[in-house]
């Protein structure tokens, strides 16, 4: 315990020196973050449980969706044997425990299952393990499983989305917890004052002349996080 401790606070100590202007919540420093951290720590350790069988740690993956023009690709963070299954393990940090049910909703345990059964011919089990970033971290797993139709209708939503995006279709996400560190925050809080849409998914520009917005990807592949 007190190695992987020091391992992470070594790691971090690196990560905040490396980081500009690195600005802490409000009541927080490096010294309060590496002592939550290690509480979180002991709360995971806690509840490992001994009798799985590992069979891969932060294994990448790549496939091929039907539709799409370009790769998905994502890492697992871990695989283990559970029981008889197979088990894809997704490390997850929350501000408060999961509801119930959310797992069962979650997309990201659809792509996962998706891509495993795709390269291994079988459905897995998926587990999150959430550990909570509260006074008292706690771990908790939650069990979800997928099939065919979830499969199905996951194609259908990605097929969907490279529609959109070819169309240069943009809706921004007002509530995304991913905002306050994306590259395009910028961009996408002034989006409603510098195009207007029209439903021919051609673009006026503030001059008044129209164009074609078909702005696509410059990646070659999707990534699944």
């Amino acid at each position: 315990r007190d190695e992987i401790v020091g391992q992470f606070e070594e790691a971090f100590k690196i990560e905040a020196e490396a980081t500009p202007n690195l600005i802490y919540k409000e009541g927080e420093n490096f010294d309060t973050v590496i002592a939550l951290a290690t509480k979180m720590l002991d709360a995971a350790l806690a509840n490992w449980p001994d009798y799985y069988t590992v069979k891969g740690v932060a294994q990448a993956f790549r496939i091929d969706v039907p539709g799409l023009d370009k790769p998905l690709i994502g890492e697992y963070d871990l695989i283990v044997q559970d029981g008889r299954d197979a088990c894809i393990v997704d490390w997850k940090t929350s501000a408060s425990r999961w509801p119930a049910g959310k797992a069962d909703r979650d997309l990201q345990a659809t792509v996962f299952s998706y891509a495993y059964e795709k390269l291994n011919g079988t459905a897995p089990l998926f587990r999150f393990d959430v550990i909570t970033k509260t006074k008292n971290p706690g771990c908790e797993s939650h069990y979800t499983s997928r099939g065919f139709h979830d499969f199905r209708r996951f194609e259908a939503l990605a097929n969907r989305a490279q529609d959109a995006i070819n169309k240069g279709v943009f809706l921004p996400n007002e509530t995304s917890f991913a905002c306050a560190e994306c590259p395009y925050r910028e961009r996408c809080k002034s989006w409603h004052s510098t195009s207007v849409y029209s439903p021919s998914t051609k673009r006026l520009n503030q001059d008044g002349r129209s164009s074609e917005c078909r702005e696509k990807p410059t990646s070659d592949s999707y990534s699944a996080r």
